[in-house]
């Protein structure tokens, strides 16, 4: 029976890990991508994506949004993968494959974040006369 709980709450860590690294994705793709293609002089780029992609126009209208929902399914999935617990080194070799996966996630969030919040003002303040 515990074998079977501990087998339960490491596949949902999987799961939570997987999840969240697709929000972070989701969210690096609507935001803090065409930003970056812009500032690296890539504005064709930009509108193709938008054309070939046009639901990244509404999710960058709810930006702030989506970057709520990507840091709380981040916080979820680093809760459950604390939780889980190794019981054989497989498992144990799994877990620290699913830890790097969340940091990856938390990483690419953050730079995300930057790109999409904190770059823009900057730019702004940069090229004030």
């Amino acid at each position: 029976m515990r074998r079977a709980k501990n087998t339960q709450r490491e596949d949902s860590a999987a799961i939570s890990v997987t999840t969240s690294f697709g929000l972070a994705a989701v969210s690096t793709a609507c935001c803090a991508l065409p930003a970056a293609l812009v500032v690296l002089g890539a504005g064709g780029a930009v509108a193709s994506l938008v054309s070939a992609a046009p639901w990244l126009v509404t999710l960058s209208r709810y930006k702030l949004l989506v970057f709520a929902l990507t840091a709380l399914a981040l916080l979820y999935a680093r809760t459950r993968l604390h939780r889980a617990q190794a019981c054989e080194v497989a498992d144990a070799r799994r877990l620290r494959r699913q830890r790097r996966v969340l940091v990856i996630a938390a990483l690419l969030l953050g730079a995300s974040v930057f790109v999409a919040f904190v770059l823009p003002p900057l730019v702004n303040w940069w090229e004030a006369p």
